[in-house]
């Protein structure tokens, strides 16, 4: 919108239609501010001075002028009502939009751009730039460099391009797209599509809600759905992927993967490669296919089936149909129910409870070793669930299994005795297992876990974290930012990959470290694996 020189008349219009909305006249000619209401912004073409006036229609005050390179004198100048349009310059900028419809570009520099209440469009551009979305359906697009986009409420789309890019997607149906090199992603609440791209990226919803797709892409990635019933893809690499106590369906794709369905009814798909292959409580179905896979079917009626490959099999508590499949396996039945297996072609090991031998079907099994029952290894228990509120919570486990869960706010959680899952979620939490073998995760900001005594198994997810695994063969994660880790008495197995610069003291025992280059790792480490 905007007037033609020697004229006082202003046309306004409609870009999505094609055609012309009205003429109003203008009173002061080219470079004045049209009357009328058809947006927070005008932006008024002046030939004589090649700029472009930035107009409030409300207080009728100029808010900016911009210049227009190149000798540009316009005569006049057509911007959609409502659309605020901002750039920033080659350096590192800071931009505002308005409570209308916004588009601000950063251009080069490391610049941080904030959206308003409406639909807004941020682009980045080159450098390391910080995108925080408003409350309404925003678009975020990273640009080049390593960059961390935040959007709230509303159906967003985050585009990390190229680069170490962070990526939250706050409420609402978001889509999170990685690209390039090891990013970190986080839908958020919401029914969310994930997309981590190439590299070895972190997706972990912390949020709630049924995404539709969580999809590592190429690369050794790490997806963690949390709660509701996900679908989860691996794609091409050797990837770590964690349901939750929702259904899943989780296909691993092809590589050496790491599958745990969590506690509900689970489809659990290892494909191509040596996979390892946990259902824990649920009816679920397991597929390994080719491969030497490791798998275990919890509690729960469940279907396995071992595929092409020397598999090993545990059938778990509950009346299960077992297939091995083609090649030399081992599968274990001693849980104290009936079981059906048939271990196929190959020479196949078959472990059953010594008290009712004769419990189990069994067809073309080669060797049959009576054992002692054996018990089921279900994770997270699921006898005691105590959930936090949004403020600063104190919870305090039984001595039996717990389930406990922090929710917003700096909390702190004791496991106390019994196999307890601790989960800090949002805030600055304190976690402690207690006795037993426990399983505890920070998730978000900066946590301080103690694993206590037992065999436990620790994640810090997101954040600077401190974390202790105490006595015990323990399997810590540190996951992002810079952790502090001592596997203290133990055996432990330790993963600080990716991520931040951490350090690591194992402790005594015959400690496994996985770290980068950059980590710290004490003399005390025995196996260092960078």
């Amino acid at each position: 919108m905007g007037a033609n020189r020697g004229s006082r008349a202003t046309a306004i219009a409609d870009l999505f239609r094609g055609r012309l909305v009205r003429r109003l006249r203008t009173g002061a000619g080219p470079g004045a501010p049209a009357y009328g209401s058809d947006g927070p912004r005008l932006y008024i073409a002046d030939g004589r001075s090649g700029t472009v006036s930035i107009v409030s229609t409300i207080s009728y005050g100029r808010l900016g002028v911009q210049r227009l390179g190149g000798g540009v004198r316009p005569r006049a100048l057509a911007v959609e009502p409502g659309l605020a349009i901002k750039r920033g310059t080659e350096g590192p900028d800071q931009i505002t939009g308005t409570r209308g419809r916004d588009r601000l570009e950063g251009l080069g520099g490391d610049d941080g751009l904030r959206g308003g209440r409406e639909a807004d469009a941020l682009l980045g551009g080159a450098g390391n730039d910080l995108l925080v979305g408003g409350s309404g359906n925003d678009v975020l697009d990273g640009g080049e460099g390593d960059d961390r986009l935040t959007s709230q409420a509303g159906n967003d789309i985050l585009l990390g391009a190229q680069g170490r890019d962070a990526l939250f997607g706050g409420t609402g149906n978001d889509k999170l797209d990685g690209a390039t090199e090891d990013d970190y992603l986080d839908g958020g609440d919401g029914d969310d599509t994930v997309l981590g791209g190439e590299g070895n990226d972190k997706i972990i919803e912390a949020g709630l809600g049924n995404d539709f797709r969580l999809d590592g892409g190429p690369g050794d990635d790490f997806v963690n759905g949390n709660r509701g019933s996900d679908r989860i893809f691996g794609g091409a690499g050797n990837d770590n992927l964690l349901g939750g106590s929702g259904s899943e369906l989780i296909d691993a794709g092809t590589g050496d993967d790491t599958i745990d369905g969590g506690t509900a009814g689970d489809r659990l798909y290892g494909r191509d490669g040596d996979d390892s292959i946990r259902g824990d409580a649920g009816k679920d179905s397991i597929y390994g296919a080719d491969g030497a896979d490791v798998i275990d079917g919890g509690s729960g009626e469940d279907y396995l089936s071992g595929g092409p490959g020397s598999d090993d099999i545990v059938a778990g508590p509950g009346e299960d149909e077992v297939n091995a499949g083609p090649g030399n396996d081992t599968v274990r039945v001693a849980d104290e129910d009936s079981d059906s297996v048939n271990c196929g072609s190959g020479r196949d090991t078959v472990y059953v409870e010594g008290t009712a031998p004769d419990r189990d079907g069994l067809s073309s099994c080669e060797t049959v070793i009576q054992v002692p029952p054996e018990p089921s290894t279900d994770a997270p228990p699921s006898s005691n669930i105590i959930a936090g509120t949004a403020g600063n919570d104190a919870l305090i486990g039984t001595p039996g299994k717990d389930s406990i869960f922090g929710a917003d706010g700096n909390d702190e959680l004791f496991g106390n005795e019994g196999e307890d899952y601790v989960d800090g979620e949002n805030g600055n939490d304190v976690l402690h297992g207690g006795a037993g073998n426990d399983s505890l995760h920070g998730r978000g900001d900066d946590d301080t876990i103690l694993g206590n005594e037992g065999d436990d198994y620790i994640t810090g997810d997101r954040g600077r974290d401190t974390i202790n695994g105490g006595a015990g063969n323990d399997t810590i994660f540190g996951n992002l930012d810079d952790d502090v880790v001592a596997g203290d008495e133990g055996d432990d197995r330790i993963n600080v990959v990716g991520g931040g610069v951490d350090r690591v003291d194992c402790g005594p025992g015959n400690d496994v470290v996985f770290a980068d280059t950059a980590d710290a790792i004490n003399p005390s480490c025995e196996d260092v694996r960078r």
